[in-house]
């Protein structure tokens, strides 16, 4: 296989599954946008906080105009989200995002920059071209973000391949709180456990008989890593909403599933929301078609039906129990920011 036919098969994207993941990741634009103000990130935090000396005359803005930018970055996000010019907004999301780490050292959060770096990606998922089997710009687009992920999680794994963290000595003084921190030999297993975890995510996303482990995985080291630091979990909501971008596109070897008009499986349908089922109604039986004999009855198909779906669906679920938690929370955080901001404002 050429270089250029493993960055379409990985890169091609179905207008769905493509709209759904910009509608997705434009959320999350817009609750790092939340979490942002929530921090204070409205006010004009240049001046000493330039990265290099020579970027004050450059990027030097009015105090007036910051609190803008923060807002135009919000805006974008929903406008990405609701899919109105996402192209356009997804860019300037990304510039908004660049300008804000290139002018305070402090903004360096690994969530940020991967934010910063991820929006300009975006904004070329829907340049199409030619189509067919030839290479297009939205196919490059699609396979640099899901490489950037990958590339993430191997430096992740490079990085813990240091004897202090290996010997769970890191770990010990992250999880102090915990009782869990006074056993050496648990706290060397997570360490060396988290590392070979990184590493396999690295390759295994790619692979498609092992995706169904590595989302298992993924599930696992990413709600695992919040749950035992107390540390928050929008960076590691970031890479399960990118594990959508790695789950199989059907295409025409998608198992059929044949229902009676009137029967509940058509609300079913509405929630394969990445496409993973042929869904055909008709006024004959309940019946699965993926490959072999046809099976029927209601057990046996609603079986057959959640081994197809358990590939994607736990991470899109899991992914979307904690947008509702997290836009709640931060939308708190930021509402709380800007009206104590007010008030010592007005005092």
């Amino acid at each position: 296989m050429t270089l250029a036919r493993f960055i379409v098969r990985e890169g091609r994207l179905s207008p769905p599954k493509a709209r759904l993941f910009r509608a997705c990741w434009g959320f999350l634009g817009l609750l790092t946008t939340l979490q942002m103000i929530g921090w204070g990130y409205t006010d004009a935090r240049g001046g000493g906080f330039f990265v290099s000396p020579w970027l004050p005359s450059l990027l030097a803005v009015p105090a007036w105009l910051h609190p803008g930018i923060i807002a135009a970055m919000g805006a974008s996000a929903l406008a990405v989200m609701v899919g109105f010019r996402a192209s356009l907004f997804a860019a300037l999301f990304g510039l908004s995002m660049w300008y804000v780490l290139l002018v305070d050292y402090f903004a360096f959060h690994h969530g940020w920059v991967l934010m910063a770096l991820s929006f300009p990606l975006l904004a070329l998922f829907g340049r199409r071209g030619g189509g067919g089997e030839a290479l297009t710009t939205a196919d490059c687009a699609v396979f640099g973000f899901k490489a950037l992920l990958s590339l993430v999680y191997l430096f992740a794994a490079i990085n813990k391949l240091d004897a202090d963290f290996l010997s769970g000595i890191v770990l010990e003084r992250l999880l102090m709180w915990s009782p869990l921190s006074q056993n050496a030999a648990l706290m060397s297993a997570l360490a060396w456990g988290s590392l070979a975890a990184e590493a396999f995510l690295a390759v295994a996303l790619w692979i498609p008989k092992l995706r169904r482990v590595a989302f298992l995985v993924g599930l696992g080291l990413h709600l695992g890593i919040p749950l035992l630091s107390q540390a928050g979990l929008l960076f590691h909501l970031y890479f399960l909403t990118g594990y959508l971008l790695f789950v199989s596109e059907p295409g025409g070897s998608a198992p059929v599933l044949r229902y009676p008009e009137a029967s509940a499986a058509r609300w079913l349908e509405r929630l394969d929301w990445l496409g993973q089922v042929d869904w055909r109604a008709g006024s004959g039986p309940l019946t699965w078609e993926a490959g072999g004999a046809p099976v029927s009855g209601t057990w046996r198909v609603g079986v057959a039906l959640a081994g197809r779906l358990v590939v994607a669906h736990p991470v899109s679920l899991t992914v979307a129990w904690f947008y509702g938690v997290y836009a709640i929370d931060f939308s708190r955080d930021a509402l709380f920011y800007l009206l104590a901001s007010g008030w010592s404002s007005a005092a």
